[in-house]
């Protein structure tokens, strides 16, 4: 693991509320209504491609019960909408971590989650 990845993950670690990692402990609503009114998500477990978003904090501290959801990663087609969309909700906020990102040569991924019964629903 580089050097910058591993400063990176110290950082997350630190800013990161404590309580984050229990959210997947709690129990799911099953809709994204929970979510309504929350501007963050936190992707609380990964197990491709399931995944339970729960509303937090800026920090991760969650704010609501979890919903089960699929989760994919964006192809190159979409980025540009998916990057737009992000812009819109966003704004200043996501303009300095594109900036910082950008200073230090991050890499970049897109994840489009979908409720699970919505994505099962569509086959």
């Amino acid at each position: 693991m580089s050097r910058l990845l591993e400063l990176q993950n110290r950082v997350y670690d630190a800013v990161r509320s404590r309580v984050a990692r229990r959210a997947a402990e709690r129990p799911t609503n099953g809709t994204f209504d929970g979510l309504h009114g929350h501007k963050y998500g936190l992707i609380v477990t990964f197990k491709a491609p399931r995944v339970l978003v729960a509303p937090c904090t800026l920090r991760g501290k969650p704010l609501g019960p979890s919903i089960e959801a699929t989760a994919r990663v964006v192809g190159p087609e979409e980025k540009e909408h998916a990057e737009t969309s992000i812009q819109f909700n966003f704004g200043l906020g996501r303009r300095l971590y594109e900036g910082a990102a950008d200073s230090v040569g991050a890499d970049e991924a897109y994840v489009e989650v979908v409720a699970a019964a919505t994505a099962d629903e569509q086959g």
